[in-house]
């Protein structure tokens, strides 16, 4: 039985797409409309996860991580503007479809199995991502026109793409790698600097893989 193979698909790509829509919508807070459907459908995706537990306690959970290493490949690049704000609403799309359908071959099995509450269940989920993808597709028709065939004031679109309340979730996933990779403290105590002395936060007293760049980045980070 495949059951909780579907259900670690679902389960998991509730989490992911509970994590994902609360970024959208603090990253494009200025964005009223939009960060406030974002985070309903966020609390949505969490309340679905809460739903499912008792039929994985009934039936098991295989891990399936096809929703969480699909959004590994969204969300790239800078994300600005109305073009910015557009890619992230294909995005969320892709993530939702994907999610619809792990939840119409979830729907399926159990009616085949007469599991009743859990096809009624399964099919109310659906319907509530059913609501998330029609949101989400009428958005992308409001907002490709000016997207598209508008050239970007670049400058205005940067300003007004600031999240209002800057937080870890309204950044891209990009601008976190240099100071995921940059080394700890500890591990700069290991090596000695050019004056003899260990634990140096001077550049020049770093290990050739951790020079400048990336503790310039993890600086500005931390003072945006």
């Amino acid at each position: 039985m495949m059951i909780p193979h579907y259900l670690g698909a679902v389960k998991i790509g509730e989490q992911q797409l509970a994590e994902a829509f609360k970024m959208i919508s603090e990253r494009h807070s200025r964005e009223s409309e939009i960060s406030k459907e974002c985070y309903k459908f966020s609390e949505w995706a969490t309340g679905h996860v809460v739903t499912l537990q008792p039929f994985v306690e009934q039936y098991g959970m295989r891990e399936n991580l096809s929703l969480e290493q699909l959004r590994g490949s969204l969300f790239q690049g800078s994300r600005i503007g109305s073009l910015g704000l557009l890619h992230d609403l294909q995005d969320l799309s892709v993530m939702t479809n994907a999610l619809r359908t792990n939840y119409t071959i979830l729907h399926q099995a159990t009616a085949s199995i007469k599991d009743e509450a859990f096809e009624k269940v399964s099919d109310d989920l659906g319907e509530q991502v059913n609501k998330e993808i029609t949101w989400l597709c009428t958005q992308i028709k409001i907002v490709s026109p000016q997207a598209v065939t508008v050239p970007p004031n670049l400058a205005q679109e940067t300003a007004a793409s600031m999240p209002k309340w800057p937080s870890a979730a309204a950044f891209p996933d990009q601008a976190w790698a240099p100071l995921m990779s940059a080394p700890s403290p500890s591990s700069l105590a290991r090596y000695p600097s050019s004056s003899g002395r260990s634990g140096s936060s001077r550049a020049w007293d770093l290990p050739s893989t951790c020079k400048p760049k990336s503790l310039l980045i993890r600086r500005r980070a931390f003072t945006m």
